[in-house]
């Protein structure tokens, strides 16, 4: 086994409960890139039964337009314990550009080893990744500083050009003048051919300047269609790698989402399921109040019934008292020799 480092190790516990679709490592750094794993449990949307596992690039938005980055890496699985359950192939060097930001493996693993009895120790796995690579070239960025040179190159050819452009102008309006200084020297005889030779010779030298002029036009509206495709290039490859980064950001964002949704889901029915215990529990709650409302309310008409029969019964027993009571006032006032008269 090779004495060589690992450039990162990850470890994941409880990794058969996993549920998130994926999930993606801290960011760490080798060979003058940062980068992060990207393991899916349950393989990726196009793998068969198998762990999918990829290397990406993390700091792809802030490398200089067209890097590439040759590299040679592999992945190492272990257990707990340290012991190697899978290494991928090595040897092989893998191109990383801003078109292809990441590489591994869609089918690394069988799912169905996980499943081995003590195949994974204590359900802990630990992803090793070596890294073997040099720092990251910028063939574009060369190409733009050649274009850059050979773009001033050519200014100051053009500026060379209208210098030599202006001395002839120069030049030929010394000879104009000096046509017409001999035009004034001449007689009327010679003045009309004077005049005819003037025009002859200022057609010719200003056909010469506008052809001149005209060829330089030519080329410095060629250089500006030139600096326009070039800017229409920069502009596409950074359209390109703003929407690569955001592609990468919504996928994120929604496997994260998902997780975060589910979870919401989750804590809402066992809410629900709470309410409506405690619904049933009230429900029961009420009905055996109202049971016991209901005794209450019997047993006090019972007593007021019982009441009210005790009431009469006092009331027949005072007023048989108060008619005994007469009875005797009548008789001890007849012994007495009166006789009362109601």
């Amino acid at each position: 086994m090779s004495n060589q480092k690992p450039s990162f190790r990850y470890e994941i516990d409880n990794f058969s409960e996993k549920k998130a679709y994926v999930i993606y490592s801290d960011t760490f750094k080798s060979g003058g890139c940062e980068w992060y794993l990207a393991i899916y449990p349950k393989g990726d949307r196009l793998a068969d039964g198998h762990l999918s596992l990829y290397l990406d690039v993390a700091n792809s938005t802030t490398l200089q337009t067209g890097w590439k980055k040759s590299i040679n890496y592999y992945f190492v699985l272990l257990n707990q314990s340290g012991e190697e359950l899978y290494r991928s192939a090595s040897g092989v060097n893998v191109l990383f550009s801003a078109e292809k930001r990441g590489w591994g493996y869609r089918n690394l693993l069988p799912l169905s080893k996980f499943q081995e009895k003590e195949f994974l120790e204590k359900d802990k796995l630990i992803i090793e990744v070596y890294i073997n690579g040099g720092e990251v070239e910028d063939n574009l960025a060369l190409k733009f500083d050649e274009v850059t040179i050979g773009r001033k190159i050519w200014d100051d050819d053009k500026e060379s050009r209208a210098q030599k452009v202006e001395e002839r102008v120069k030049n030929l309006e010394l000879k104009l003048d000096a046509v017409s200084f001999k035009k004034s020297l001449s007689d009327e005889a010679n003045e009309y051919r004077a005049q005819q030779v003037e025009e002859r010779v200022k057609d010719l030298e200003i056909l010469d300047v506008g052809f001149e002029l005209a060829s330089l036009n030519i080329k410095l509206d060629d250089l500006e269609r030139k600096k326009t495709d070039d800017q229409r290039v920069k502009n596409l490859a950074r359209m390109e790698l703003r929407l690569t980064t955001m592609l990468c950001d919504l996928e994120r964002k929604k496997t994260y989402d998902t997780s975060v949704f589910d979870s919401r889901i989750k804590q809402i029915e066992e809410h629900v399921m709470g309410l409506r215990f405690k619904l049933e529990s009230l429900i029961t709650k009420l009905g055996e109040i109202s049971n016991e409302k209901k005794k209450a309310d019997d047993a006090d008409g019972s007593l007021v019934q019982q009441l009210e029969e005790s009431v009469k019964n006092i009331e027949l027993m005072v007023s048989h008292l108060k008619v005994e009571v007469d009875k005797k006032k009548n008789k001890s006032s007849a012994d007495d020799g009166f006789l009362l008269v109601d």
